[in-house]
């Protein structure tokens, strides 16, 4: 595939990682189960190959969040572009490697998520904690649209 063409599907697929969410977004409860900016970012796997499909994945959710504020910044934004990297990244590299043909598909798409899976669970809620508190400290509360400023008293 020559690289415009490439560009062109890889911006295609970012559009509709952001404008996907906003279908489900008045029911929450199936937008948490289709999970709809994963989709794209699985489909840019298996067919703009794994270093595109990772860029997508870590631009779409850090991109909407600046965009639109959902996901809210930190922590679900920043995590869910490790995992859609991941799921990108992987499903891509296991796909090139692979027969084109259904089994392939499904393997690399299982692989890919449980690499994902995988990498968020080993981020962990005490590195979350400890990112959320070091921005914090830093002063960004004062920058995110709509967070309370809170001030702090000392003693």
């Amino acid at each position: 595939m020559n690289s415009t063409k490439k560009l062109v599907i890889s911006a295609l697929l970012l559009a509709l990682a952001l404008v996907l969410p906003f279908m489900t977004g008045q029911i929450p409860e199936i937008g948490n189960m289709l999970l709809p900016m994963h989709l794209p970012v699985l489909l840019a796997g298996f067919t703009v190959g794994g270093p595109s499909a990772m860029a997508i994945g870590a631009i779409a959710p850090l991109l909407r969040s600046a965009l639109w504020g959902m996901p809210v910044l930190f922590p679900k934004a920043i995590g869910m572009a490790f995992e859609l990297a991941a799921y990108g990244l992987v499903s891509g590299v296991i796909h090139s490697k692979s027969k084109k043909d259904g089994r392939a598909v499904l393997i690399s798409l299982i692989t890919a998520m449980l690499a994902g899976t995988m990498q968020v669970e080993a981020e962990g809620p005490e590195v979350t904690a400890a990112i959320i508190e070091a921005v914090q400290n830093a002063g960004y509360n004062a920058m995110v649209p709509g967070e309370k400023k809170e001030k702090k008293e000392e003693k």
